[in-house]
């Protein structure tokens, strides 16, 4: 159980970071055709 309880807050917080990341580049998209080559470079690093 300890186990899960330190799984649960890992997972969370990488979906949030991904959901954030996929908010703005869908909002950077919105304003620049050009954020497509940005989004990849911030996947990567």
């Amino acid at each position: 159980m300890s186990g899960s309880h330190v799984y649960a807050p890992s997972l969370a917080t990488a979906s949030d970071r991904e959901q954030r990341m996929l908010a703005l580049a869908a909002h950077r998209h919105h304003r620049h055709h050009v954020t497509t080559a940005t989004t990849v470079t911030t996947h990567r690093a």
